[in-house]
């Protein structure tokens, strides 16, 4: 999932897959994820979020976990000297607000002024197609991107079993899953995924017409990227198993698909709550002057 070697230490860190979670580890005596180690220690429990962005700052481990960075003193023997929480952030790097790809005349939200919410005629919930993309590694070729697209997010009305007739989201739709690494770029391959959130409610619905799946969680505007992982990324890795991800991706060549369906399959669950946790800081900063992070 994610490596970070320390030459000095000569230890290498990274993320693997337990429960569904990347957790953290770190073998002893090599810096090369191709050799044998001396040691391999695990560092995290399986318990909270998803370990993400490992890397080493003066001589000690940082990573997110729980809507924290934290760091780590090791010794050469990944002995856990020190441990430490650095400082509260909602997840690693900032949330961009995307440039609008389509007009408003596009987005046929099947609702407006007579009757909608106040925020349905709202100009800065009004996004365009948004992409988020995760990284998996050593997979039988050095990386493979994996990006989800999502179409006309923005105001929008959703009639499916969960939602009720008719009910207004901020949302839209992903179609295609998008990969590409040392094999070459491939063309999109179909996915049928719809998602939004409720900004009255703070409720994210999500769901899937093809595999008859309809999901609701009230996870609030507030939500964190830890929050809405622990509620719906079981839910989505499950989903995604019913939309034949791995049996798409066999008939692109190079990757090791099925021997590392695990890893691939949660990395694009992992793409897609970016893109929720991306429209939850959207809606906070347009209709409650919070700042998406």
């Amino acid at each position: 999932m994610e490596v970070a070697p320390n030459e000095e230490l000569n230890l290498l860190a990274f993320t693997s897959l337990e429960e569904k979670r990347p957790r953290l580890f770190v073998a002893t005596g090599t810096t090369d994820p191709s050799t044998d180690a001396n040691d391999i220690i695990k560092l995290t429990e399986n318990t909270g979020s998803s370990v993400k962005n490992i890397r080493w700052k003066n001589g000690f481990l940082h990573y997110w976990k729980d809507d924290a960075v934290h760091k780590l003193e090791l010794s050469g023997e990944g002995e856990v000297l020190g441990r430490e929480e650095v400082k509260e952030k909602d997840y690693p790097g900032t949330i961009p607000t995307p440039t609008p790809s389509v007009g408003l005349d596009n987005l046929d939200p099947g609702g407006g002024s007579g009757g909608a919410p106040d925020w349905f005629d709202n100009e800065e919930l009004q996004i365009g197609d948004i992409e988020k993309c995760e990284t998996v590694i050593n997979i039988g070729v050095e990386y493979a991107d994996m990006c989800l697209n999502m179409l006309s997010v923005g105001p929008k009305t959703f009639t499916y079993s969960c939602t009720g007739t008719e009910l207004p989201l901020v949302g839209g739709t992903i179609q295609s899953l998008s990969v590409s690494g040392p094999f070459g770029a491939t063309e999109a391959l179909g996915i049928d995924i719809w998602a939004g959130m409720n900004p009255d409610t703070g409720c994210l619905y999500w769901g899937s017409e093809s595999a008859g799946i309809c999901k609701s969680n009230c996870v609030g505007v507030d939500a964190s990227r830890s929050t809405v992982e622990q509620a719906i990324l079981d839910d989505v890795v499950d989903a995604l198993a019913e939309l034949q991800l791995i049996e798409k991706l066999t008939g692109i060549d190079g990757p090791d698909w099925s021997g590392n369906s695990q890893t691939v399959t949660n990395s694009v669950g992992q793409a897609f709550i970016a893109l929720l946790v991306l429209i939850i800081g959207i809606i906070k900063a347009a209709l409650f002057g919070g700042v998406g992070s």
